[in-house]
């Protein structure tokens, strides 16, 4: 009774709001404020991700075209470059552009004055000299010992690289090129030999990762493996093929017949397209990894028959040292007659081995490949990285190694021998 004795007195605003019933809006409110709150602390009290020393820190200024060699092309946007030391001694390099916000990373590899000798210059390997029993003499006298015995240093290498806005492209250094550097090495008793040779080269890696870890798994460590500019993890993979025995070469997509509708992706070099823009891309694409010992065609039909497109593309390639390699994909290619004329080293695909995609018709043009090099002493086939392929082109080998007819080399052999 007391208590109803006595006088009213008004509730403050923080009790009358406690004692209602919030509705889904406040409550809403309230939970997205706690979650914003909540973030702004985590991103103050959680330390930075790369603990590793930061040694330099620069603006890159446009590159003087009287030292690369490279014509004109638009500036993509302000670079800075960021060099760290991680905690194995590994220095990496790290290119951000600020145009569009985009950046590679890459590991620099020190120089090795003994990486990438000439192959002329081989003695005979020691599994040549100390093979035991008839099968072990043939699969050394055949150029390579299988199931990684040769396995080839990470790339790229301090000595080959430039620094530029489109990321780390390779460079001639004091007349070393990087084709010669990053190639395979190959006996000389191999190179000399009058026996036929075949150089197989398995494209379109880097985009399907089960595909592109059981080519580098399977394939003789002889076959060069081509990477699709396009992959996202392209470094690490070109990588990983040489450590496993392999030289790489970079796919870069050329405007086919029927384009747009017939599209080979982004960054496509096109015959309409200006000098600098042609360059640009080309150096984009070029510049997202480095040990690759040129660049081979992805589809193209049209950019290769015009000779005012590719003019460009194949002078570029030459200042940097690397070679061309045309698919064949069309007989109006001007690849070969124009990279002549430059002093361009150029080689065109003589056989598709997988335009049937059945393991007996695979096989099939093996054998075809393998008459067409012992009527001309050389040829080059060329595929993609199908299931059937790597299991016919596995096989395949084998019965060469125990012929011991044909020899299956790395396809820098060929320009080698070219040069000579």
């Amino acid at each position: 009774m007391d208590e109803l004795r006595k006088p009213l007195k008004p509730q403050g605003r923080l009790k009358r709001w406690l004692s209602k019933r919030p509705t889904p809006a406040q409550a809403a409110w309230v939970a997205a404020v706690g979650l914003v709150c909540g973030f702004v602390a985590w991103g103050w009290l959680m330390p930075p991700a790369d603990e590793s020393l930061t040694l330099a820190r620069a603006k890159v200024e446009r590159v003087d075209p009287l030292q690369t060699g490279s014509t004109d092309q638009a500036d993509p946007g302000a670079v800075t470059t960021r060099t760290r030391v991680r905690k194995d001694g590994a220095r990496i390099i790290t290119i951000e552009r600020s145009g569009n916000g985009s950046g590679s990373e890459f590991e620099l590899v020190p120089d090795d004055p003994g990486v990438g000798i000439d192959a002329e210059s081989l003695p005979s390997r020691p599994d040549e000299r100390a093979a035991g029993g008839e099968g072990r003499r043939k699969v050394a006298a055949l150029g390579g010992v299988r199931h990684g015995r040769v396995s080839l240093p990470p790339a790229p290498q301090r000595e080959l690289i430039e620094r530029t806005a489109f990321g780390l492209l390779p460079r001639i250094h004091k007349g070393r090129k990087p084709w010669r550097a990053y190639a395979r090495p190959v006996p000389a008793s191999v190179l000399h030999s009058k026996k036929p040779k075949i150089a197989l080269v398995i494209g379109g890696l880097g985009l399907n990762p089960k595909r592109t870890d059981e080519a580098i798994r399977v394939l003789p460590e002889e076959v060069t493996l081509a990477f699709a500019s396009l992959a996202s993890a392209l470094q690490r993979d070109i990588n990983r093929a040489r450590r496993a025995g392999h030289e790489v070469m970079l796919q870069v997509p050329m405007e086919p017949w029927g384009y747009p509708a017939v599209n080979p992706g982004p960054q496509t070099l096109l015959v309409s397209a200006s000098v600098a823009d042609t360059l640009g891309k080309l150096k984009r694409l070029m510049g997202k990894a480095g040990g690759y010992i040129g660049v081979v065609n992805y589809t193209g039909q049209k950019f290769l028959a015009s000779e005012s497109a590719l003019q460009p593309v194949l002078r570029e390639l030459k200042r940097r040292g690397l070679v061309f390699l045309d698919d064949g994909i069309t007989e109006r290619s001007k690849s070969l007659d124009l990279a002549r004329r430059l002093g361009v080293p150029a080689l065109r695909a003589d056989l598709r081995i997988d335009m049937e995609r059945s393991e007996g018709a695979i096989r099939a043009a093996l054998a075809q490949l393998e008459a067409l090099a012992q009527m001309r002493g050389h040829a080059i086939g060329i595929g993609s990285a199908f299931k059937e392929t790597l299991e016919a082109v596995d096989i395949w080998n084998d019965q060469r190694i125990a012929k011991g007819e044909i020899l299956l080399v790395p396809l820098s052999a060929l320009y080698r021998l070219k040069g000579r």
